[in-house]
């Protein structure tokens, strides 16, 4: 007898109970064949460990049509890659394995590529006793994992806002701010410049500001979704940079995509006292330079938290109050609605992106530890954190996050 295979919520409603357990083992049957088979394609995956020479993470960066593919030059996460460029780059913490953005594909993947490698990953992940978790994940990569047969529960952590690059220009009068303000910049005397490969001197006083950055926010680096100073890999990138006559007032390091698609900046650095529009009169000579030399979009990254409460996926109950609790607290120590502003004066487009956890309970650890792998490890949140007191809700109350003083 062909069962149909009706997704399992409308079998509870169609089919006797005996009927639903055989339609059960028949969708397990299923999701095991499936999980099978792309294994057998994931025969010519290999494991990259995060310490390989940057040579290495270089040409395999070189090859990726997503720009953030670019961060593996900073050697703090490992990656999956098959033959056709395919890869999922993932940082090991106690308790999972998080993939960063899901697969990041060459180019057009393949269905059964995606597949391959996200099975070779939760495989190697559930075989090292890690739960596998995806942060910054399309909601596409629910659909993916379903395919496999891995139930996934999809929490949105906020949206990444991209710019057009075949449409942009500041003409209209919905950009006189920002033409204004790139006008006001250039009559200080300030001009752009784009450097392909930097000079040992040219670093050495991007360092400087970078110091300063930091110093006057009392910000420490991060790593695996953000980038720090590293003077190796920004060797390899090329340079957005605002002088002011021999000046060097800000700087922004320049993601790039294998085919053109995209492009992106991780380092947005200045000094203390730059004239106002100096950060626009960058972004917007980025922009007409990568319109001019073919790229379709310019990524801004993700806004954490924007419009979480409207979201149709994230599932519901405690993840709203999550989210408005860490927005609430958090924003002494990330600026949410600066950065949040900043980018939607540029009009961009906005998408959603996802925490993709194997079950509810895994929510708050798995965001938890995304966190703690961002900021650098434990001390470095605790240390951000310092006394302030952080109550989360739960189902059965309240979490109190409450740093006791690290050292």
């Amino acid at each position: 007898m062909l069962l149909p295979l009706l997704p399992l919520a409308a079998q509870a409603t169609i089919y006797p109970p005996m009927i639903r357990g055989k339609l059960k083992r028949t969708h397990a049957k299923i999701a095991h064949a499936m999980v099978q088979r792309a294994l057998k394609r994931s025969a010519d995956i290999v494991e990259c460990p995060a310490q390989s020479e940057l040579e290495h993470w270089l040409a395999i960066a070189r090859c990726s049509a997503d720009p953030r593919a670019q961060l593996l030059l900073q050697r703090d996460k490992d990656a999956l890659l098959d033959s056709r460029g395919n890869l999922i780059c993932y940082a090991r913490t106690s308790n999972y394995h998080i993939a960063f953005r899901g697969v990041m594909e060459s180019g057009h993947a393949r269905k059964d590529d995606i597949e391959a490698l996200l099975a070779s990953f939760v495989e190697r992940s559930k075989g090292a006793l890690h739960y596998p978790v995806f942060y910054q994940a399309e909601a596409t990569l629910v659909d993916h994992l379903e395919s496999l047969g891995h139930k996934y529960v999809a929490y949105k952590l906020g949206e990444e806002a991209f710019i057009d690059l075949t449409r942009f220009s500041l003409a209209g009068s919905s950009f006189s701010n920002l033409r204004q303000n790139v006008r006001k910049a250039q009559a200080c005397g300030l001009r752009f410049e784009f450097c392909p490969q930097a000079s040992d001197l040219l670093l050495e006083q991007c360092k400087t500001l970078s110091d300063q950055w930091l110093t006057q926010r009392g910000a420490k680096e991060k790593r695996f979704s953000l980038g720090r100073f590293d003077a190796n890999s920004l060797l390899h990138q090329p340079l957005a940079l605002v002088y002011q006559d021999d000046q060097l007032l800000a700087f922004a390091n320049v993601l790039l995509s294998a085919n053109q698609s995209c492009l992106s900046v991780d380092l947005m650095r200045h000094g203390k006292n730059m004239p106002r529009g100096t950060m626009d009169l960058l972004f917007a000579k980025l922009f007409e330079w990568a319109g001019q030399q073919g790229y379709l979009e310019f990524s801004f990254g993700m806004s954490p938290l924007k419009d979480v409460e409207q979201d149709a996926l994230t599932h519901q109950g405690q993840w709203h109050k999550w989210a408005n609790k860490i927005a609430e607290h958090g924003e002494r120590f990330y600026n949410f609605r600066g950065v949040r502003q900043f980018k939607e004066k540029w009009k961009p487009i906005w998408r959603p992106r996802y925490l993709l956890v194997p079950s509810r309970r895994h929510a708050l650890p798995a965001l938890l530890a995304c966190t703690i792998e961002i900021a650098g490890g434990h001390r470095a949140v605790l240390k951000s954190i310092g006394q302030t007191r952080l109550s989360l809700p739960t189902s059965k109350g309240a979490v109190t996050l409450l740093d006791r003083g690290a050292t």
